[in-house]
């Protein structure tokens, strides 16, 4: 129904694949990481004027840390780690990247309106 009375034009209904194999892709890699259905959440960075946010989740000795990048622009945000976090290797949720810690502090680029998830071994 048109809000106005008018015409609605007919909606295209096409089943997307590259959208579908994302969704399982996450849904999977949740599944994987215990830490991201039960677990306790710590946030690392949480900066408003820069649209930034960092939070770690534990449970069981399964860790993940998500970082999120809200705003329009690409940016380099430094996560502080606490100490007990600073010595694991970091690897990207889905992926075999693995990220360097150097002095207790994890150094990601986002793009805008972008995240990523990393676990720990």
């Amino acid at each position: 129904h048109h809000p106005f009375d008018g015409k609605r034009p007919d909606d295209t209904n096409a089943f997307d694949s590259d959208l579908h194999r994302w969704y399982a892709l996450v849904a999977n890699y949740r599944l994987a990481h215990s830490s991201l259905r039960t677990g306790a959440i710590r946030y690392l960075v949480a900066d408003d004027k820069r649209d930034v946010l960092a939070y770690h989740r534990e449970a069981h000795n399964d860790n993940v840390i998500v970082v999120l990048n809200n705003s329009e622009d690409r940016q380099e945000i430094d996560v502080t780690l606490p100490s007990t976090l600073a010595g694991k290797k970091w690897f990207l949720g889905i992926g075999k990247t693995q990220f360097q810690v150097k002095d207790g502090r994890l150094r990601v680029t986002l793009e805008k309106k972008s995240g990523l998830a990393i676990h720990s071994t």
